[in-house]
């Protein structure tokens, strides 16, 4: 009876062993699942039942709108700083809460702080000291129900890269667990180079491609202010805002109080075609320095101190190039203190999961998603 006894131990032990990484495997497929819009499906039955609340973070510039998402069960879950992208609707972009939910239901809990600058498509140094105060809240905050020791940065397209710029700050350095990207860059000028040209010739990397017209606009936008070739550079600039927000009667409206020339130029920004243009706005970013250093992972790589690291991009990436990521890891590679896992997929386009792509099977899909959900799986690994 007790040889049957110790048996009957050992048999749910291992049950449990291999029980507890097949089930984050589900929840990683769920996960890659809700990004790719389809958060209802039917393996949500694995994840934790997640509970959602408004927050607080206080940056400098006073009060942040935040929500943090908790999975159910867990007394004091990790926690991730989950960060949005250039999109107008910030923490409440539909994407980014589907990706919230799923992965406090992988067992962590997530802070998506709202970025007030970036969702009015500025990149300015006040987000910066957002995203650092939003990561102090993590491993700082005194009131955490969470445990500060399992925390970490999640970042998507631009974020990602000033999510581990925020991280490098001298008050955060060492402070986090893990930090993951997906469709981030390296350098911000070569960044921007691409979204205006789509060009791109890096780290054995070469790029020929029609950029998105998002992402050039929002550059257009930002430089707009100190462009020489505008006679009303803060009406353009408010049609091009209209023209992000996809108000297109109000721009077309406003454009047409605009100057001859400056509704010529207007054109012009939006047709993607002017080397004139595109050549004006990196003069512009080339007169400031300190700003474009600032935004750059290139200088501050001696500072980037998170043990785990996980960079995912797209070969599709049509707003910032797959050989941005690609630059990092290599430059990543001979750290000792840094476990980093990169991945190049095709299965994204910057940050949205192609759906629906008629592949082969055992060519593409399989090496593909296996490649994704293995990154994802490591992610919830660190995460919860």
């Amino acid at each position: 009876m007790r040889i049957r006894y110790w048996i009957l131990i050992l048999l749910l032990a291992g049950g449990i062993l291999v029980w507890r990484p097949a089930l984050r495997l589900l929840r990683a497929v769920y996960l890659l699942l809700a990004l790719s819009g389809q958060p209802e499906h039917g393996l949500k039955a694995v994840a934790y039942e997640v509970t959602v609340e408004p927050w607080r973070v206080e940056a400098p510039r006073g009060a942040l709108e935040a929500r943090l998402y908790r999975p159910r069960g867990i007394e004091r879950p990790g926690i991730a700083v989950l960060l949005h992208g250039v999109v107008p609707q910030g923490m409440k972009d539909s994407r980014l809460v589907h990706f919230a939910r799923a992965l406090a239901g992988g067992g962590t809990a997530v802070l998506t702080p709202d970025l007030p600058d970036i969702r009015r498509y500025l990149l300015t140094m006040a987000t910066l000291d957002d995203i650092a105060a939003a990561l102090e809240t993590a491993v700082g905050s005194p009131e955490a129900s969470w445990d500060r020791a399992r925390a970490g940065v999640v970042g998507i397209s631009y974020s990602g890269t000033l999510g581990l710029l925020a991280a490098s700050r001298p008050p955060l350095r060492g402070k986090l667990k893990y930090g993951v990207t997906f469709g981030s860059y390296y350098s911000f000028a070569d960044a921007v180079h691409f979204s205006l040209t789509g060009r791109y010739r890096r780290a054995g990397v070469e790029i020929d491609m029609e950029p998105h017209p998002y992402a050039r606009i929002v550059f257009y936008y930002n430089a707009a202010p100190e462009m020489a070739s505008l006679e009303e550079p803060m009406r353009v600039r408010r049609v091009l805002e209209l023209m992000l927000d996809e108000q297109v009667s109000q721009a077309e409206a406003a454009r047409e109080s605009l100057t001859p020339a400056d509704r010529r130029t207007v054109q012009a920004m939006l047709d993607g075609d002017s080397e004139q243009l595109n050549r004006e706005v990196e003069a512009t970013l080339s007169r400031h320095p300190d700003y474009l250093r600032a935004f750059s992972l290139e200088p501050h790589l001696p500072e980037l101190r998170i043990p785990h690291l996980v960079l995912v991009h797209s070969a599709n990436d049509d707003i910032i190039p797959y050989g941005e990521t690609v630059r990092l890891c290599r430059r990543l590679e001979p750290r000792g203190d840094l476990e980093t896992r990169c991945v190049v997929t095709r299965l994204f386009s910057h940050v949205d999961v192609e759906s629906g792509v008629e592949r082969g099977f055992w060519s593409f899909t399989v090496p593909e998603y296996s490649r994704l959900i293995g990154a994802i799986y490591r992610v919830l690994t660190l995460a919860s």
